[in-house]
């Protein structure tokens, strides 16, 4: 059987929307860097990420303006779609936190502290918005 082929996505592409909606994991590579797996949440358009402090590794993408992120297939070795991504920080005292942080509590698994965890991610770790740019 032949793999799906891989998909360049623009921004406004439905398929980017499809393909997000369905990822629980993605790859980011930021550059100069091997690629690493983060579980996202996908958003209004864009992919959050939630990192540091105790929460999952991400180097080196609080420091980065552009990664790329992959998309794999569902259940599968190859991937699904791959899309440049402009990297901002939110903070925490935002309405985008506000907005954000509630949505990525269920997508949190094994989570220790649900009633606490908003406040701790504030304090100790970081969350970065990923809006998709264009194909890589």
């Amino acid at each position: 059987m032949v793999p799906p082929p891989m998909l360049m996505l623009m921004p406004d592409d439905p398929a980017l929307d499809a393909a997000m909606r369905k990822a629980a994991v993605v790859w980011i590579t930021v550059p100069g860097a091997h690629g690493f797996p983060v579980w996202p949440l996908w958003h209004d358009g864009a992919l959050h990420v939630l990192h540091g402090g105790g929460e999952q590794a991400a180097p080196g993408l609080s420091g980065s303006d552009i990664v790329t992120v992959a998309v794999p297939a569902k259940g599968a070795r190859e991937l699904l779609a791959t899309f440049l991504a402009r990297v901002e920080a939110v903070d925490p005292e935002s309405v985008e936190w506000a907005t954000v942080t509630p949505l990525l509590l269920p997508k949190r698994l094994n989570l220790r502290d649900p009633a606490t965890a908003v406040a701790r991610w504030a304090a100790e770790s970081s969350v970065s918005t990923l809006v998709p740019i264009g194909p890589p």
